[in-house]
């Protein structure tokens, strides 16, 4: 890992508002790092390259004209972020924040915004070959935002493809215009 990721990573995990993390070390055979986090009940994952920061759960003003995915926008370090809500975009049944919410500042290409979490709990090595294609199941649309899932300490996680979440974000905005 380069110098510059594991710094990042390492104010990711040393940072205080982020709540207890645990950092799992795994086999250095082809892994991928992701950070884990509840959403309601369920686990998720998004890679740690990027999570440019863990922040506590804040006031969201809102942005009207905006799908209802998006709850708003946070004033972040001198830019404005769109604070996106993966249980509305993934149709997943809503909860109330607690006092172990975040929000992660997530870059995605050219764009950054914020997702909230429920809780954020693990930074884990997750060995590629365990990684297992989604369930087929799942509507078109939903699918194409999961990298895939893995079963890790008896845990389902699911793992989201950032890129293409924010990408379908960017798509379901124009066309909500």
């Amino acid at each position: 890992m380069e110098a510059t990721e594991r710094t990042k990573l390492e104010k990711i995990l040393d940072s205080d508002s982020a709540g207890p993390i645990r950092e799992i070390q795994a086999d250095p055979v082809a892994s991928r790092e992701f950070l884990c986090f509840l959403l309601g009940e369920e686990n998720y994952g998004v890679e740690a390259f990027q999570v440019n920061e863990i922040i506590p759960n804040q006031t969201i003003n809102p942005v009207p004209c905006t799908p209802a995915w998006v709850l708003g926008a946070i004033y972040f370090r001198g830019q404005i972020l769109p604070i996106i809500d993966l249980k509305i975009l993934l149709g997943l049944p809503g909860s109330q924040a607690s006092p172990q919410s975040r929000i992660l500042i997530v870059q995605s290409q050219d764009i950054s915004a914020g997702i909230k979490a429920d809780q954020v709990y693990e930074l884990t090595q997750i060995p590629v070959d365990k990684i297992q294609a989604p369930l087929t199941v799942l509507e078109k649309i939903k699918s194409d935002y999961l990298l895939g899932e893995v079963l890790l300490n008896n845990r389902l996680i699911i793992l989201l493809n950032l890129d293409k979440v924010i990408e379908g974000a960017r798509i379901q905005r124009r066309k909500t215009s």
